[in-house]
Protein backbone atom coordinates (compact mmCIF):
# COMPACT_ATOMS: atom_id res chain seq x y z
CA UNK A 1 0.00 0.00 0.00
CA UNK A 2 1.31 3.30 -0.79
CA UNK A 3 2.35 5.15 2.15
CA UNK A 4 0.02 8.25 3.35
CA UNK A 5 1.46 11.67 3.09
CA UNK A 6 1.34 13.08 6.46
CA UNK A 7 3.00 16.68 6.46
CA UNK A 8 1.26 19.69 5.34
CA UNK A 9 4.56 21.08 3.19
CA UNK A 10 4.50 17.42 1.19
CA UNK A 11 0.74 17.50 1.10
CA UNK A 12 0.76 20.82 -0.63
CA UNK A 13 3.87 19.75 -2.73
CA UNK A 14 2.09 16.55 -4.04
CA UNK A 15 -0.84 18.75 -4.75
CA UNK A 16 1.20 21.26 -6.94
CA UNK A 17 2.49 18.16 -8.74
CA UNK A 18 -0.74 16.71 -9.74
CA UNK A 19 -1.73 19.71 -10.72
CA UNK A 20 1.18 20.11 -13.24
CA UNK A 21 0.16 16.87 -14.19
CA UNK A 22 -3.53 16.89 -14.91
CA UNK A 23 -2.97 20.62 -16.73
CA UNK A 24 -0.50 18.54 -19.29
CA UNK A 25 -3.42 16.21 -19.67
CA UNK A 26 -6.14 19.21 -20.51
CA UNK A 27 -3.70 21.16 -22.61
CA UNK A 28 -2.59 18.22 -24.78
CA UNK A 29 1.06 20.07 -24.29
CA UNK A 30 3.96 17.96 -25.72
CA UNK A 31 6.16 16.38 -22.69
CA UNK A 32 9.18 18.26 -24.39
CA UNK A 33 7.86 21.29 -24.50
CA UNK A 34 7.93 21.23 -20.42
CA UNK A 35 10.94 21.93 -17.92
CA UNK A 36 10.04 19.44 -15.87
CA UNK A 37 9.67 15.84 -16.72
CA UNK A 38 6.34 13.41 -15.73
CA UNK A 39 6.53 11.98 -12.49
CA UNK A 40 7.20 8.76 -12.76
CA UNK A 41 4.35 7.50 -10.50
CA UNK A 42 1.70 10.00 -11.94
CA UNK A 43 -0.63 8.08 -13.93
CA UNK A 44 -1.66 11.02 -16.44
CA UNK A 45 0.06 10.62 -19.54
CA UNK A 46 0.50 14.04 -21.78
CA UNK A 47 1.20 12.40 -24.90
CA UNK A 48 -2.76 10.68 -24.55
CA UNK A 49 -5.78 12.78 -23.99
CA UNK A 50 -8.07 11.86 -21.96
CA UNK A 51 -12.20 11.84 -23.17
CA UNK A 52 -14.05 13.95 -23.62
CA UNK A 53 -16.53 12.72 -21.11
CA UNK A 54 -13.80 12.84 -18.27
CA UNK A 55 -12.34 16.02 -19.63
CA UNK A 56 -15.18 18.10 -17.43
CA UNK A 57 -14.04 15.53 -14.53
CA UNK A 58 -10.81 16.48 -14.73
CA UNK A 59 -10.69 19.83 -14.82
CA UNK A 60 -12.89 20.44 -11.47
CA UNK A 61 -10.85 18.12 -9.48
CA UNK A 62 -7.87 20.01 -10.81
CA UNK A 63 -9.27 23.17 -9.88
CA UNK A 64 -10.30 21.98 -6.51
CA UNK A 65 -6.79 20.92 -5.85
CA UNK A 66 -5.46 24.32 -6.94
CA UNK A 67 -8.09 25.88 -4.89
CA UNK A 68 -6.89 23.77 -1.59
CA UNK A 69 -3.51 24.88 -2.48
CA UNK A 70 -4.25 28.42 -2.37
CA UNK A 71 -6.06 27.89 0.57
CA UNK A 72 -3.20 26.47 2.41
CA UNK A 73 -0.98 28.97 1.32
CA UNK A 74 -3.07 32.02 2.45
CA UNK A 75 -3.22 30.40 5.88
CA UNK A 76 0.29 30.30 6.37
CA UNK A 77 2.42 32.06 8.70
CA UNK A 78 5.28 33.80 6.82
CA UNK A 79 7.43 33.89 9.23
CA UNK A 80 7.53 30.00 9.84
CA UNK A 81 9.05 27.20 8.47
CA UNK A 82 7.70 24.71 6.11
CA UNK A 83 8.24 22.29 9.11
CA UNK A 84 6.54 24.01 11.66
CA UNK A 85 3.96 22.88 9.76
CA UNK A 86 3.92 19.81 10.17
CA UNK A 87 4.68 20.30 14.14
CA UNK A 88 1.52 22.48 14.72
CA UNK A 89 -0.46 19.36 12.98
CA UNK A 90 0.78 16.79 14.80
CA UNK A 91 0.93 18.92 18.12
CA UNK A 92 -2.86 19.41 17.74
CA UNK A 93 -3.55 15.37 16.98
CA UNK A 94 -1.64 14.83 20.00
CA UNK A 95 -3.47 17.96 21.91
CA UNK A 96 -7.54 16.44 20.50
CA UNK A 97 -6.45 12.69 21.46
CA UNK A 98 -5.35 13.92 25.17
CA UNK A 99 -8.85 15.72 25.68
CA UNK A 100 -10.55 12.35 25.00
CA UNK A 101 -7.82 10.16 27.05
CA UNK A 102 -8.54 13.21 29.98
CA UNK A 103 -12.48 12.73 29.82
CA UNK A 104 -12.17 8.88 29.96
CA UNK A 105 -11.30 8.52 34.04
CA UNK A 106 -9.12 10.36 36.46
CA UNK A 107 -6.19 8.10 35.80
CA UNK A 108 -6.40 9.29 32.05
CA UNK A 109 -7.19 12.98 33.19
CA UNK A 110 -3.31 12.18 35.19
CA UNK A 111 -1.66 10.97 32.17
CA UNK A 112 -2.97 13.71 29.95
CA UNK A 113 -1.63 16.21 32.27
CA UNK A 114 2.08 13.94 32.43
CA UNK A 115 2.30 14.08 28.54
CA UNK A 116 1.29 17.88 28.15
CA UNK A 117 4.21 18.55 30.44
CA UNK A 118 6.59 16.24 29.12
CA UNK A 119 5.96 16.64 25.05
CA UNK A 120 4.31 19.52 24.42
CA UNK A 121 5.62 22.95 24.85
CA UNK A 122 3.91 26.51 26.36
CA UNK A 123 2.86 28.18 22.87
CA UNK A 124 0.26 25.12 22.25
CA UNK A 125 -2.95 25.76 24.21
CA UNK A 126 -3.27 22.84 26.15
CA UNK A 127 -6.35 20.69 26.71
CA UNK A 128 -8.25 22.21 29.66
CA UNK A 129 -8.13 18.72 32.55
CA UNK A 130 -10.16 18.48 35.45
CA UNK A 131 -8.08 19.98 38.44
CA UNK A 132 -9.02 20.07 42.25
CA UNK A 133 -9.81 23.17 43.62
CA UNK A 134 -7.74 24.32 46.50
CA UNK A 135 -9.62 26.10 49.22
CA UNK A 136 -7.60 29.38 50.53
CA UNK A 137 -4.44 29.30 53.10
CA UNK A 138 -5.43 30.11 56.35
CA UNK A 139 -3.47 32.67 58.63
CA UNK A 140 -1.80 29.51 60.55
CA UNK A 141 -0.88 27.78 57.37
CA UNK A 142 0.65 31.40 56.00
CA UNK A 143 2.48 31.99 58.98
CA UNK A 144 3.74 28.47 59.05
CA UNK A 145 4.91 28.46 55.54
CA UNK A 146 6.60 32.20 56.43
CA UNK A 147 8.37 30.53 59.11
CA UNK A 148 9.74 27.70 56.19
CA UNK A 149 10.88 30.01 54.14
CA UNK A 150 12.67 32.60 56.78
CA UNK A 151 14.17 29.10 58.15
CA UNK A 152 15.38 28.12 54.58
CA UNK A 153 19.37 28.59 53.64
CA UNK A 154 20.18 31.42 51.60
CA UNK A 155 20.85 30.40 47.82
CA UNK A 156 24.55 31.06 46.57
CA UNK A 157 26.02 33.09 44.13
CA UNK A 158 25.39 31.79 40.54
CA UNK A 159 28.67 32.34 39.58
CA UNK A 160 30.17 28.95 38.59
CA UNK A 161 28.68 25.49 37.22
CA UNK A 162 27.09 23.86 39.83
CA UNK A 163 27.49 19.99 39.68
CA UNK A 164 31.41 20.15 39.14
CA UNK A 165 32.84 18.92 41.86
CA UNK A 166 36.49 17.19 42.67
CA UNK A 167 36.93 13.55 42.61
CA UNK A 168 39.11 11.12 44.28
CA UNK A 169 41.14 10.50 40.86
CA UNK A 170 41.44 13.92 40.03
CA UNK A 171 44.54 13.50 38.58
CA UNK A 172 45.68 12.92 34.80
CA UNK A 173 45.88 9.28 33.64
CA UNK A 174 49.90 8.53 33.78
CA UNK A 175 51.58 5.09 32.97
CA UNK A 176 50.39 1.85 30.57
CA UNK A 177 46.81 2.20 29.16
CA UNK A 178 44.53 -1.22 29.96
CA UNK A 179 42.89 -2.73 26.97
CA UNK A 180 39.72 -1.08 27.61
CA UNK A 181 40.57 1.93 29.36
CA UNK A 182 39.58 0.28 33.08
CA UNK A 183 40.82 -2.53 34.91
CA UNK A 184 38.73 -5.28 34.80
CA UNK A 185 37.55 -6.72 38.16
CA UNK A 186 36.69 -10.40 35.94
CA UNK A 187 38.36 -11.91 33.38
CA UNK A 188 34.61 -12.45 31.68
CA UNK A 189 35.11 -8.75 30.22
CA UNK A 190 36.71 -9.62 27.09
CA UNK A 191 33.94 -11.78 25.72
CA UNK A 192 31.38 -8.83 27.14
CA UNK A 193 33.28 -6.00 25.29
CA UNK A 194 33.34 -8.25 21.88
CA UNK A 195 30.07 -7.33 21.17
CA UNK A 196 30.54 -4.12 21.32
CA UNK A 197 29.16 -3.29 17.83
CA UNK A 198 26.49 -5.70 17.99
CA UNK A 199 23.05 -5.13 19.32
CA UNK A 200 22.85 -7.23 22.07
CA UNK A 201 25.82 -5.84 24.77
CA UNK A 202 24.48 -6.01 27.89
CA UNK A 203 25.80 -2.74 29.64
CA UNK A 204 25.12 -3.89 33.21
CA UNK A 205 27.27 -7.01 32.89
CA UNK A 206 30.01 -4.51 31.41
CA UNK A 207 29.08 -1.70 34.52
CA UNK A 208 29.46 -5.11 36.84
CA UNK A 209 33.02 -6.68 35.37
CA UNK A 210 34.63 -2.53 34.68
CA UNK A 211 33.57 -1.50 39.04
CA UNK A 212 30.95 0.53 37.98
CA UNK A 213 32.43 2.15 35.03
CA UNK A 214 31.04 1.20 31.89
CA UNK A 215 31.00 4.36 30.15
CA UNK A 216 34.45 5.00 30.17
CA UNK A 217 34.73 1.27 29.19
CA UNK A 218 32.71 1.23 26.00
CA UNK A 219 33.41 5.25 24.74
CA UNK A 220 37.45 4.21 24.44
CA UNK A 221 36.82 0.66 23.24
CA UNK A 222 34.72 2.93 20.41
CA UNK A 223 37.02 5.49 19.72
CA UNK A 224 40.10 2.34 19.19
CA UNK A 225 37.46 0.70 16.97
CA UNK A 226 37.13 3.13 15.22
CA UNK A 227 40.53 4.44 15.04
CA UNK A 228 39.48 8.15 16.27
CA UNK A 229 41.99 8.58 18.43
CA UNK A 230 44.26 8.21 15.64
CA UNK A 231 42.59 10.15 12.71
CA UNK A 232 41.44 13.10 15.08
CA UNK A 233 45.46 12.74 16.97
CA UNK A 234 42.88 12.68 20.16
CA UNK A 235 45.53 11.53 22.94
CA UNK A 236 44.70 8.20 24.71
CA UNK A 237 45.69 9.50 28.22
CA UNK A 238 43.73 12.52 27.66
CA UNK A 239 40.46 10.48 26.35
CA UNK A 240 40.97 8.18 29.39
CA UNK A 241 41.08 11.08 32.16
CA UNK A 242 38.20 12.92 30.43
CA UNK A 243 35.88 9.73 30.82
CA UNK A 244 36.64 9.12 34.28
CA UNK A 245 35.76 12.69 35.18
CA UNK A 246 32.95 12.42 32.88
CA UNK A 247 31.73 9.24 34.44
CA UNK A 248 32.75 10.63 38.01
CA UNK A 249 29.97 13.22 37.38
CA UNK A 250 27.02 10.94 36.29
CA UNK A 251 25.54 10.30 40.22
CA UNK A 252 25.50 6.57 40.86
CA UNK A 253 22.22 6.96 42.91
CA UNK A 254 20.23 8.07 40.33
CA UNK A 255 18.26 5.00 38.86
CA UNK A 256 18.16 5.57 35.55
CA UNK A 257 19.79 8.65 34.50
CA UNK A 258 23.20 7.45 35.24
CA UNK A 259 26.44 5.99 33.55
CA UNK A 260 25.34 2.53 32.15
CA UNK A 261 22.30 4.75 30.54
CA UNK A 262 24.79 6.70 28.96
CA UNK A 263 27.25 4.11 27.63
CA UNK A 264 24.06 2.22 26.55
CA UNK A 265 23.31 5.11 24.58
CA UNK A 266 26.76 5.39 22.91
CA UNK A 267 27.14 2.03 21.89
CA UNK A 268 23.63 1.85 20.37
CA UNK A 269 25.08 4.83 18.29
CA UNK A 270 28.03 3.47 17.28
CA UNK A 271 26.11 -0.16 16.18
CA UNK A 272 23.57 2.30 13.72
CA UNK A 273 26.12 4.77 12.44
CA UNK A 274 27.66 1.00 11.19
CA UNK A 275 25.08 0.13 9.06
CA UNK A 276 25.67 0.04 5.31
CA UNK A 277 23.06 3.50 5.08
CA UNK A 278 25.05 5.78 7.58
CA UNK A 279 28.56 3.86 7.53
CA UNK A 280 30.40 5.93 5.16
CA UNK A 281 27.93 9.55 5.48
CA UNK A 282 29.67 11.19 8.34
CA UNK A 283 33.47 12.70 8.87
CA UNK A 284 35.64 11.81 11.70
CA UNK A 285 34.81 14.71 13.61
CA UNK A 286 30.73 14.19 13.41
CA UNK A 287 31.32 10.57 14.45
CA UNK A 288 33.33 11.83 17.72
CA UNK A 289 30.56 14.14 18.10
CA UNK A 290 27.85 12.10 18.46
CA UNK A 291 29.82 9.70 20.34
CA UNK A 292 30.87 12.10 22.62
CA UNK A 293 27.21 13.76 22.82
CA UNK A 294 25.63 10.37 23.38
CA UNK A 295 28.16 9.70 26.19
CA UNK A 296 27.60 13.20 27.71
CA UNK A 297 24.25 14.01 26.96
CA UNK A 298 22.74 12.97 31.28
CA UNK A 299 25.94 13.78 32.89
CA UNK A 300 25.45 15.15 36.81
CA UNK A 301 21.60 14.20 36.16
CA UNK A 302 19.84 14.88 39.48
CA UNK A 303 16.50 12.24 38.48
CA UNK A 304 14.48 14.87 38.14
CA UNK A 305 12.31 16.37 34.95
CA UNK A 306 12.58 19.84 33.39
CA UNK A 307 9.25 20.72 34.47
CA UNK A 308 10.10 19.56 38.07
CA UNK A 309 12.91 21.98 38.06
CA UNK A 310 10.78 24.84 36.78
CA UNK A 311 8.14 24.42 38.82
CA UNK A 312 10.33 24.15 42.12
CA UNK A 313 12.04 27.49 41.11
CA UNK A 314 15.48 25.42 41.68
CA UNK A 315 18.65 26.87 40.87
CA UNK A 316 19.27 25.19 37.45
CA UNK A 317 15.83 26.47 35.99
CA UNK A 318 16.49 30.02 36.91
CA UNK A 319 19.85 30.04 35.24
CA UNK A 320 19.37 28.62 32.33
CA UNK A 321 15.53 30.67 32.11
CA UNK A 322 13.45 27.76 31.99
CA UNK A 323 14.52 26.38 28.44
CA UNK A 324 15.82 22.89 28.42
CA UNK A 325 17.23 23.11 32.33
CA UNK A 326 18.54 19.85 31.89
CA UNK A 327 20.17 19.75 28.67
CA UNK A 328 21.84 23.26 29.24
CA UNK A 329 23.32 21.48 32.05
CA UNK A 330 24.75 18.68 31.15
CA UNK A 331 26.40 20.57 28.04
CA UNK A 332 27.63 22.97 29.87
CA UNK A 333 29.55 20.46 32.62
CA UNK A 334 30.84 18.08 29.86
CA UNK A 335 32.39 21.19 28.11
CA UNK A 336 33.82 22.64 31.78
CA UNK A 337 35.24 19.03 32.40
CA UNK A 338 37.65 19.95 29.14
CA UNK A 339 39.37 22.58 30.70
CA UNK A 340 40.57 20.36 33.55
CA UNK A 341 44.25 19.45 33.25
CA UNK A 342 44.80 17.07 31.22
CA UNK A 343 41.28 16.23 29.70
CA UNK A 344 41.41 18.28 26.70
CA UNK A 345 40.68 15.81 24.04
CA UNK A 346 40.17 18.75 21.16
CA UNK A 347 43.65 19.98 22.04
CA UNK A 348 44.77 19.39 18.37
CA UNK A 349 41.43 20.73 16.80
CA UNK A 350 42.00 23.87 14.56
CA UNK A 351 39.75 26.58 15.67
CA UNK A 352 37.51 25.93 13.15
CA UNK A 353 36.90 22.43 14.06
CA UNK A 354 36.59 22.69 17.57
CA UNK A 355 33.46 25.40 16.83
CA UNK A 356 32.36 22.90 14.69
CA UNK A 357 32.46 20.10 16.70
CA UNK A 358 30.72 22.30 20.14
CA UNK A 359 28.09 23.57 17.79
CA UNK A 360 27.05 19.86 16.50
CA UNK A 361 27.22 18.65 20.23
CA UNK A 362 24.64 21.53 21.64
CA UNK A 363 22.53 21.08 18.35
CA UNK A 364 22.61 17.08 19.57
CA UNK A 365 22.03 17.19 23.04
CA UNK A 366 19.12 19.69 23.31
CA UNK A 367 16.97 17.92 20.92
CA UNK A 368 17.01 14.98 23.68
CA UNK A 369 14.91 17.35 25.20
CA UNK A 370 11.46 15.78 25.26
CA UNK A 371 9.39 18.78 24.62
CA UNK A 372 11.24 19.15 21.32
CA UNK A 373 10.74 15.61 20.02
CA UNK A 374 7.79 16.40 18.02
CA UNK A 375 9.08 19.35 16.23
CA UNK A 376 12.60 16.98 15.28
CA UNK A 377 9.96 14.67 13.85
CA UNK A 378 8.06 17.07 12.02
CA UNK A 379 11.67 18.41 10.77
CA UNK A 380 12.52 14.64 9.57
CA UNK A 381 9.34 13.82 8.23
CA UNK A 382 8.95 16.89 5.98
CA UNK A 383 12.39 16.65 4.51
CA UNK A 384 11.63 13.17 4.15
CA UNK A 385 8.38 13.35 1.87
CA UNK A 386 9.26 16.35 0.31
CA UNK A 387 12.38 14.74 -1.19
CA UNK A 388 9.92 11.20 -2.14
CA UNK A 389 6.99 13.57 -3.79
CA UNK A 390 10.27 15.57 -5.75
CA UNK A 391 11.45 12.11 -7.00
CA UNK A 392 14.63 12.05 -4.87
CA UNK A 393 13.81 9.50 -2.36
CA UNK A 394 17.67 9.75 -1.27
CA UNK A 395 18.72 12.44 1.86
CA UNK A 396 22.57 13.45 0.46
CA UNK A 397 23.16 15.28 3.37
CA UNK A 398 25.31 17.93 1.43
CA UNK A 399 24.98 20.39 3.76
CA UNK A 400 24.73 21.13 7.58
CA UNK A 401 21.23 21.28 7.87
CA UNK A 402 20.34 17.42 6.69
CA UNK A 403 23.80 16.07 8.28
CA UNK A 404 22.50 17.60 12.10
CA UNK A 405 19.04 16.42 11.55
CA UNK A 406 19.90 12.74 11.24
CA UNK A 407 22.55 12.75 13.60
CA UNK A 408 20.02 14.86 16.14
CA UNK A 409 17.55 12.00 15.52
CA UNK A 410 19.80 9.65 16.23
CA UNK A 411 20.67 10.98 19.40
CA UNK A 412 17.29 11.36 20.30
CA UNK A 413 15.68 7.78 19.78
CA UNK A 414 18.26 5.88 21.40
CA UNK A 415 18.05 8.39 24.67
CA UNK A 416 14.42 6.84 24.76
CA UNK A 417 14.84 3.14 22.81
CA UNK A 418 15.72 1.40 26.18
CA UNK A 419 12.25 1.07 26.31
CA UNK A 420 12.01 -0.73 23.46
CA UNK A 421 11.70 -4.70 23.71
CA UNK A 422 13.81 -6.05 21.29
CA UNK A 423 16.53 -6.29 23.33
CA UNK A 424 16.57 -9.49 26.03
CA UNK A 425 14.17 -9.96 28.02
CA UNK A 426 16.03 -10.16 31.37
CA UNK A 427 17.69 -6.87 30.15
CA UNK A 428 14.63 -5.03 29.56
CA UNK A 429 13.76 -6.39 33.25
CA UNK A 430 16.55 -4.23 34.33
CA UNK A 431 15.64 -1.35 32.53
CA UNK A 432 12.11 -1.26 33.53
CA UNK A 433 13.08 -1.36 36.98
CA UNK A 434 15.80 1.22 36.88
CA UNK A 435 12.73 3.41 34.72
CA UNK A 436 9.70 2.55 37.80
CA UNK A 437 12.02 3.23 39.99
CA UNK A 438 13.30 6.56 39.11
CA UNK A 439 9.60 7.96 38.50
CA UNK A 440 8.84 6.73 42.12
CA UNK A 441 11.16 8.73 43.82
CA UNK A 442 10.30 11.40 41.45
CA UNK A 443 6.83 11.18 42.46
CA UNK A 444 7.63 11.17 46.62
CA UNK A 445 9.98 14.31 46.03
CA UNK A 446 7.40 15.83 44.33
CA UNK A 447 4.96 15.12 46.89
CA UNK A 448 7.33 16.32 49.74
CA UNK A 449 8.02 19.57 48.38
CA UNK A 450 3.73 20.45 47.97
CA UNK A 451 3.33 19.56 51.56
CA UNK A 452 1.40 16.55 51.01
CA UNK A 453 4.06 13.96 52.95
CA UNK A 454 4.35 14.39 56.77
Amino acid sequence: MEDVIVTPFAQILQCLRNIWANYMMLTNIPPNKSKRAVAKDSDSNPQHPIPEDQYQKVAMETLDELEWCLEQLEMTQSDRSVSDLATNKFKRMLNRELCHLAETSKIGNEISEYICSTFLDKQLDLPSFRVEEFDELTEEEEESAARRRRRSKPRPMMSHISGLRQLKSRKSFVGLIPPYGVEPVTADLPACMSKISSWGMDVFRIAEYTNHRPLTAVVYTIMQERGLTKALRISCHSLVTYLTQLEGHYRRHVPYHNSIHAADVTQSAHFMLLQPTLENIFTDIETFAVLFASAMHDVDHPGLSNQYLVNTGSELALMYNDESVLENHHLAVAFKLLQTEGCDVLREFSPKQRQLFRRMVIDMVLATDMTKHLDHLAHLKTMVETRKISGNCEISMENYSERIQVQTFLCTIFQVKTKNNCKKANWCCSVSFTVLTSATRRNLWSCTDSGLRG
